[in-house]
């Protein structure tokens, strides 16, 4: 899960301690409901993870899968789909940082006159007017 980004994939090998690497076939699978509903869910769980993996098992016995783990941010990316993934990343941390940063900021300027400190906002549009209607 990437955002709203969601991939499936299939993993199998013939040894069942090597279905990472060079002893296993990867391949794209359909996103079902269920597997939708359990990486939402499960990503709610700590905080609403945008960026995170699960990793099933299926049990051949009840036909059923069984959630083996969720990963964070270290998901790993699949060859095939990694330019696309990266992307997708970018983007998303480019809009969460956008929205924290997009407050505009404002600068003021202090000066001392005869009854004190004057504060002046100088991003105050109106500063203009007022000073345009000061000087008549």
């Amino acid at each position: 899960k990437i955002g709203p980004l969601i991939r499936c994939f299939k993993r199998q090998s013939m040894n069942w301690k090597g279905n990472v690497g060079n002893q296993s076939v990867n391949e794209d699978a359909k996103v079902t409901k269920e597997f939708e509903i359990m990486i939402n869910e499960a990503s709610k769980i700590f905080g609403g993870l945008e960026i995170c993996a699960l990793d099933l098992v299926h049990d051949t016995d009840t036909d059923k899968f069984k959630i083996l783990e969720l990963n964070g941010t270290a998901i790993g990316l699949v060859k095939r789909h990694a330019d696309e993934d990266m992307n997708m990343m970018r983007d998303l941390v480019i809009s969460r940082m956008s929205k924290i940063y997009s407050k505009p900021l404002t600068t003021k300027t202090m000066t001392a006159n005869g009854n004190g400190i004057e504060e002046k906002d100088n991003n105050d549009d109106n500063e203009i007017e007022k000073k345009e209607k000061e000087n008549g």
